[in-house]
């Protein structure tokens, strides 16, 4: 258990200094094993063990960071989160 925790703090160091979190670390890998590395955001919160509003903060934050675009369809309220 010793190494694990030191794995993590390590992991954690490093996506810190990289201004992301665990969560929004794990979005993006979600992302890129996408064929199209496009995700709705209820498939994202599925695959992200969390909540569609949350999943909706994370590709949020992500798009204010640079890491995404959300793109909005014009006849319909769904949203493509794309990288």
């Amino acid at each position: 258990m010793h190494m694990q925790s030191k794995l993590l703090e390590n992991r954690n160091k490093m996506l810190k200094a990289q201004g992301i979190n665990e969560t929004l670390f794990m979005a993006l890998i979600t992302l890129d094993a996408q064929e199209n590395h496009s995700i709705q955001p209820s498939e994202l919160s599925s695959a992200l063990g969390s909540s569609r509003t949350n999943a909706t903060r994370i590709a949020d934050e992500l798009e204010n960071a640079g890491g995404l675009n959300v793109r909005k369809a014009t006849t319909t309220a769904a949203v493509c989160i794309c990288t």
